[in-house]
This record gives C-alpha cells, sequence and structure tokens, in this order.
C-alpha cells in the first residue's frame, strides 16, 4: 500500500467555480488531479469519464445545495459518477459547503447514493477554503490506501492531459463569479422550501451579476411556473436555452410549461429535442405521451408510455396513462392490468384506483367500481373526477355497501 496523489473532482455545473477553486489549489499542492472541464458529458467521452474514475484513488464529490437534486434519474451523470466510484471502492471524500443539508438531500440518495451519508465527509465553512483544503490533505488525501489503479488507456492520454491542461489554463473565478454561485444555491434551496418569490429575487440578482448563468434562468423560469406566471416561466427557459441548448432538463421543463398554456404541439417539440439529447429520460416519454394524448394521436400517445414504463417500472405514472388509452380504446382488460401495476408499485396512488373503478363500471361490475372510487376518494378527498363518477353510479337508488 502507498499514499495515492491522483484525484477525480466530481461535481454539478452549476458548482463549476468552486470545482475549479479545489482543482487549482490541489494542482498547487502537487496532485494529479482531473474534472470534467469542458462540460462534455455524452457520446465517447463518457468512458473517458468512468475510465479516469478508476485511473484515480481519490474521489472529491462537491456538494452544493443543487448537487444531489437530479440524482433520482437514473442517467444523471453526476449519479453515475457517484455510483461508479463506490463500485471501484475508490477513497470518496464528500466536501460539503454552507448551502448543502443532508437532511434536505436524503430523497436524492436512491440505491448506492445511500452510502454516502456513511462515508466521513468535510465540512468548508464560508470564509475557510484554504483551511478547508489543508484538512482535505492532511485528513483524507493522506493515507495509504488498498484498492487497484487502473491506468489511462493509452487511446485516451492525450485527450486527458490536453483537458487537465486547458482546466490548469482557465482563469480562477472573480468574486464577482463566486457571489453569483453562492446566491445561486441560496435561491436553489429557498425554492425547495416553495420560497419561491425569494428564490425569484436570488435569481434576479445571480443574473445581474453573471448575466450568461443558464441555469439561473431555467431556475428562475420553475419558480415563476410553481407560482403560475407560465409566460415568464417560458421566457426564461428561452432564455437558458439560448445560452445552453445541449441541456435537455431546460427542454423538458419548456415543454411542461408549454403544455400547461394548451401549445402541446409546441411541448412535443420540445420533448423530442429532450430525447435527442437524452434517450433515457423516462419522464419525457412520459410528458410527450400526454402531449400526444391532448392531440389525438392516441397511438403515438401509447408508444411513449409504453417507453415510458420499460425506462421507469417503479413509478405508476406511465402505467396509469397506459390505461387510460386501452380504456378509450375499449381494451378493459389490458386496462385493469395497467391500473393493477400502476398500484403495486404506487398503492395510495389515488388515480390508478380512479381508473380501475371506471374500468369496472365499463365492464359491467358497478360494485367493484364502487368500492375502487370511494378507496380514490379516501386517498384524495379532492379527486374530482372520482366524485363525479361515483355520483353517477350511485345516483340510480342502488344502494351500495359502505366499505
Amino acid at each position: 500500500m502507498q499514499i495515492e496523489k491522483t484525484i477525480f473532482i466530481s461535481y454539478r455545473r452549476t458548482s463549476y467555480y468552486t470545482a475549479l477553486n479545489v482543482f487549482h489549489a490541489l494542482k498547487g499542492r502537487g496532485y494529479d488531479v482531473f474534472f470534467d472541464f469542458e462540460s462534455i458529458d455524452s457520446g465517447s467521452f463518457e468512458q473517458v469519464i468512468l475510465n479516469q474514475i478508476r485511473a484515480r484513488a481519490h474521489f472529491v464529490l462537491i456538494l452544493h445545495a443543487d448537487t444531489l437534486s437530479r440524482c433520482i434519474e437514473p442517467g444523471d451523470w453526476v449519479r453515475r459518477e457517484i455510483e461508479a466510484a463506490i463500485a471501484e471502492r475508490r477513497n470518496v471524500i464528500p466536501v460539503t459547503f454552507d448551502d448543502f443539508n443532508w437532511e434536505q438531500a436524503k430523497p436524492y440518495l436512491v440505491g448506492q447514493l445511500a452510502l454516502l451519508k456513511d462515508y466521513n465527509a468535510l465540512e468548508v465553512p464560508r470564509g475557510y477554503f484554504d483551511e478547508a483544503i489543508d484538512k482535505l490533505e492532511r485528513r483524507y488525501l493522506n493515507k495509504t490506501l488498498d484498492l487497484v489503479i487502473h491506468p489511462t488507456p493509452a487511446a485516451e492520454r492525450a485527450d486527458v492531459q490536453r483537458r487537465i491542461e486547458a482546466a490548469f489554463a482557465a482563469p480562477l473565478p472573480t468574486v464577482q463569479q463566486m457571489n453569483a454561485q453562492q446566491l445561486f444555491q441560496q435561491a436553489f434551496a429557498k425554492a425547495s422550501v416553495e420560497n419561491h418569490d425569494g428564490a425569484i429575487r436570488d435569481y434576479d440578482e445571480v443574473i445581474r451579476l453573471d448575466p450568461n448563468f443558464a441555469m439561473a434562468y431555467n431556475n428562475r423560469g420553475w419558480s415563476r411556473f410553481r407560482k403560475g406566471d407560465l409566460i415568464a416561466a417560458i421566457q426564461d427557459y428561452d432564455s437558458a436555452i439560448r445560452l445552453e441548448n445541449n441541456n435537455p432538463l431546460m427542454y423538458i421543463n419548456r415543454g411542461w410549461a408549454r403544455q400547461q398554456r394548451g401549445d402541446f404541439a409546441g411541448a412535443v417539440s420540445d420533448y423530442n429535442a429532450c430525447l435527442m439529447l437524452a434517450p433515457m429520460n423516462g419522464a419525457a416519454y412520459l410528458n410527450r405521451g400526454l402531449a400526444q394524448q391532448a392531440l389525438g394521436n392516441a397511438t403515438a400517445a401509447l408508444a411513449d408510455f409504453e417507453a415510458a414504463m420499460r425506462l421507469e417500472p417503479n413509478t405508476p405514472y406511465p402505467y396509469y396513462n397506459h390505461g387510460n388509452v386501452l380504456m378509450g380504446w375499449g381494451q378493459y382488460d389490458a386496462a385493469l392490468m395497467d391500473y393493477e401495476r400502476a398500484i403495486q408499485v404506487a398503492p395510495t396512488y389515488a388515480y390508478a384506483y380512479g381508473g380501475r373503478g371506471v374500468c369496472w363500471y365499463f365492464k359491467g361490475n358497478p360494485w367493484q367500481a364502487v368500492w375502487d372510487l370511494r378507496h380514490a376518494l379516501r386517498l384524495d378527498p379532492n379527486y374530482t373526477f372520482a366524485q363525479e363518477w361515483l355520483n353517477r353510479i350511485t345516483g340510480g337508488g342502488v344502494s351500495y355497501p359502505s366499505q
């Protein structure tokens, strides 16, 4: 065993300035450091990233408020990097900043990521960056490790070295850029607890400080969407996409906002763009299916729901919506199977019981229909669809026993 001085830095793009500071600090101390400086996380570079994790002993994970927020998506790159580091038994070092909160991050610690909270994290108090780097070196990096290091494949060495040199040549962030990033994380934390007015004010200031901060426009759009201002939300998504046209999240967000305004064709166009960039995005297939259904394209909708079912088999929404299409076609037995699958993966999903109840009614079983509709209303007393159908079924003078 020996002390290893090779490091991989993992970070969310919105924490770029932090990652760059950490990179420069560690390079200045003689470490061989790699991070995805040029923001290329698709195509042939995917394997380069994974190979660099295997080629390095230490895995430094930069944790800000939003870092883990998209890790519930199976194809998210931060998630894939963390999973690879855990699988390769790297020395995983979570580095947490003031805006990061383990309790708030808990919903995103899915699968192997649940192990993150068991690692010894390094906290970086605001204003104590240099002291934290000293501690990182003394306590986390300066240790012998028993692990297997895989050398960088010969075909990738020149490209990797070029990227490291480009990162080293990049100028350190300015105070204004660091302030913009800090405000962005503050805004994200506010939006996470539905304080969208406060979040919007912070995002306004982020954009004033850094007009090219694409995710600030995207996230301000989301807060505006949550407040019901769909037009302003779409304008923000437009700005975000102009600045960063290769981010699938921005297209799916704009698509959903367009969908809520009734612009179903525009929504389909955005979901198409999202899927060109992220072919494994189950939510994009689900949302496109809903838009296709609204446009009267039931066959296309069914195909999209089936794709979403394959990609996200543990969520109820694709099954439920697939069942709705089949019930509309009179294929009641197949629709019942879909509703039952939805209930299996989400036993408290009221809409699945409502759909199944109506399906039972069309199959000539009003007793089972009433049971399902009443159960749906117990789960969601404001579920008007279930209440309307229950009134319709029970309004003919037939008495159905209470559950």
